[in-house]
């Protein structure tokens, strides 16, 4: 049991948020989106990720009982509209990832920096957003843990492109909607005698935001996330498909108008039948972010 848990935290890459700020963020990659009138932000995120139980390749869920994940993080992102071209802007993030693990009386702690991203997002139209990205493989991979159950595993190992469209509208001053759709191509790497690739991701998320007044606001979100098969020398791995669900809400407060704002999201993995297939890791997760924009 206890070496499938081990496997189980080694197949783990540290998860994407889909609750966030509703001034224009969805994921960990948008953490310094530079949005209204603002040129240029950064960005300070502290969040815990908790794993308690899983999902197994048929979609069933079963809670861990000699086995537990918590992982504290801190991410901090940088971003700049171009002076040329205002329309676009580069935007990036680096966390720093605490991971502790626990099966049995075996207790694992390691921390480490994680999978660095930077990407370009151009404003299209009004409310489209298109962006083109790199995820950095800057965190130790999977197969090169060295600690116990895994803990100093802290990235995915593996170059990716990414790419995401975002339509947002609002219907009248208080409520709006958007849709975020994202797609990932992880680059191949050798691991041991084989050449492997994860499978694509594709990421679709839907929600509402309101805003109270100036200084409140907050919003609900669903997402999806759907990957597909790994791939060995070429070959689809069996049974290496899968799907997360992760719903969320958050609430957002401007701190000191127009300069500071502070976000806290709340994210959970649904536990009914199929919420998810192949997640090892599925839980809750808490975040505030705390942001400077200059204009």
């Amino acid at each position: 049991m206890r070496a499938a848990l081990v496997a189980a935290a080694l197949a783990a890459a540290p998860g994407a948020a889909f609750a966030q700020a509703c001034c224009g963020t969805t994921g960990a990659d948008d953490l310094a989106i530079v949005t209204g009138c603002a040129s240029a932000v950064m960005a300070a995120r502290v969040g815990w990720e908790g794993g308690l139980g899983r999902f197994d390749a048929q979609g069933r869920y079963a809670r861990y009982d000699d086995y537990a994940a918590h992982d504290v993080v801190w991410t901090l992102g940088a971003g700049a509209r171009l002076p040329w071209v205002p329309s676009l802007q580069v935007h990036g993030s680096l966390p720093v990832r605490m991971q502790h693990r626990r099966a049995g009386d075996t207790r694992d702690m390691a921390a480490g920096v994680g999978d660095a991203s930077l990407a370009l997002r151009w404003k299209a139209l009004a409310p489209l957003d298109v962006e083109a990205g790199l995820r950095l493989p800057t965190g130790r991979a999977p197969e090169d843990a060295t600690s116990p159950l895994a803990a100093d595993a802290t990235g995915a190992g593996a170059f990716a492109w990414t790419s995401a469209i975002r339509l947002t509208r609002w219907f009248v001053p208080a409520h709006g909607a958007f849709v975020d759709a994202r797609f990932e191509r992880a680059f191949e790497r050798d691991v041991g005698p084989v050449r492997y690739a994860p499978g694509d991701a594709l990421g679709l998320t839907a929600g509402w935001l309101f805003a109270r007044d100036l200084v409140w606001s907050g919003g609900v979100t669903a997402g999806a996330l759907w990957r597909g098969a790994a791939r060995e020398d070429g070959r689809d791995v069996p049974d290496s498909d899968g799907h997360r669900l992760r719903l969320g809400v958050h609430v957002s407060r401007v701190l000191a108008a127009p300069h500071w704002d502070a976000t806290l999201n709340l994210g959970l993995d649904p536990w009914w039948r199929d919420g998810g297939a192949n997640v090892p890791l599925a839980g809750p997760s808490l975040a505030l972010t705390v942001r400077h924009s200059w204009h």
